[in-house]
């Protein structure tokens, strides 16, 4: 081997072990890199994992809160299961919170006619309406989510559907006789043999 072929063959094998050197440290930063992408995906799995476990303690906290409050959640009422001297006395309850608090929104004295105690329909609306706001401001677990509920869904709600569907009993045409409601059972009684009758041929 000359001294010519020496010096190249130095040279070669000086560059073999830069770039082997190069090698190493471009494999040291890509396993650095998974190491740190698999971090973060880990990271991520536990940060979910800690938002459901909030949530749940969220909602058990909810339910304890409910359950120590010394009056129930108010609930609403059902009329057609009331006695007659029942709904007179909750028919009087409702008029006082209709006359003393309802009508306190210009809105609603434009919204419900004087007749509305004749008409089952806004009856149940309103009764509805007054058990979310008796959850809003008297009840003890309510919170501030019941107050905004109650302001900008039920009630606006509710006062539309009854200006809409009453127009009629205003103050120039008077109160307007509700129809009788509708009797489907004939119709419904008729289907019901019919069925009967297909189950006993088989």
């Amino acid at each position: 081997m000359t001294a010519s072929d020496a010096v190249q063959l130095r040279d070669v094998l000086a560059a073999v072990t830069l770039l082997a050197t190069d090698v190493g440290e471009l494999k040291a930063t890509v396993a650095a890199g998974k190491a740190v992408a698999e971090q973060a995906q880990l990271n991520k799995e536990h940060l979910g994992a800690l938002v459901g476990q909030v949530e749940e303690l969220a909602a058990t906290l909810e339910g304890m809160k409910s359950a120590s409050s010394p009056d129930p959640k108010p609930r609403p009422w059902c009329w057609s299961t009331m006695t007659y001297a029942e709904r007179a006395e909750r028919l009087a309850e409702l008029a006082d919170w209709v006359t003393e608090v309802l009508y306190l929104r210009p809105e609603a004295t434009l919204a419900i006619p004087g007749c509305w105690s004749y008409h089952h329909d806004i009856v149940d609306d309103l009764s509805a309406l007054y058990c979310g706001w008796q959850t809003a401001y008297l009840w003890s677990g309510g919170r501030a989510t019941d107050a905004l509920d109650y302001l900008t869904r039920a009630l606006p709600a509710v006062l539309s559907r009854v200006s809409s569907q009453h127009k009629a009993c205003n103050e120039q045409r008077g109160h307007q006789t509700p129809p009788r409601p509708r009797d489907d059972s004939r119709m419904v009684d008729a289907r019901i043999a019919q069925y009967k009758q297909a189950a006993q041929e088989r």
